[in-house]
């Protein structure tokens, strides 16, 4: 006996939820990077330092640092990819799950070996990531949640209408 779909409202009703449960674990993902952003500017403020003059205590290293940019792109990146999944704009799935794909490809990549550029040496502790950190468990939940159900999404749904105006 063939199964019979579900009504057209009670499907729109689960791709809604659907949309809004990945933007909460896209948001999830950008507020783990949030606390390592920043890092690129290298020493933040001199008035931040705890001194009365103002002067860089010794210690505190000044000039670029690409890793923290890194985590400012994702930080971004996670963002906007949470309002185009909440949108519906189907359009951006594509580049969505190409950019959370190599996300958690490049984590557990890193647990090997060092990526130059990203990190020094290999952190074996990424495979024990459930067990790590709060942080780290949300953040690996959220990636390999995010990951299917945007997969899940590229193949059924169909969009928004607003992106059918754009």
């Amino acid at each position: 006996m063939a199964k019979k779909a579900a009504p057209k409202g009670r499907r729109e009703c689960i791709v809604h939820w659907g949309r809004f449960i990945m933007a909460i674990f896209a948001i999830l993902i950008a507020a783990t990077h949030l606390p390592y952003a920043g890092l690129s500017a290298g020493g933040g403020s001199p008035h931040n330092n705890g001194s009365s003059t103002g002067t860089k205590p010794a210690g505190i290293q000044l000039g670029f640092q690409a890793l923290g940019l890194w985590f400012e792109i994702e930080t971004i990146a996670y963002t906007v990819i949470a309002v185009v999944f909440l949108l519906g704009i189907r359009r951006w799935y594509g580049a969505a799950v190409v950019f959370n794909a190599f996300n958690v490809v490049i984590y557990f990549l890193s647990g090997y070996m060092a990526i130059p550029g990203i990190t020094p040496m290999a952190f074996g502790s990424r495979f024990a990531a459930l067990g790590a950190s709060l942080s780290g468990t949300v953040l690996i939940i959220s990636w390999i949640a995010l990951l299917i159900l945007s997969l899940v999404f590229l193949k059924y749904d169909k969009g928004s209408e607003l992106e059918k105006e754009i």
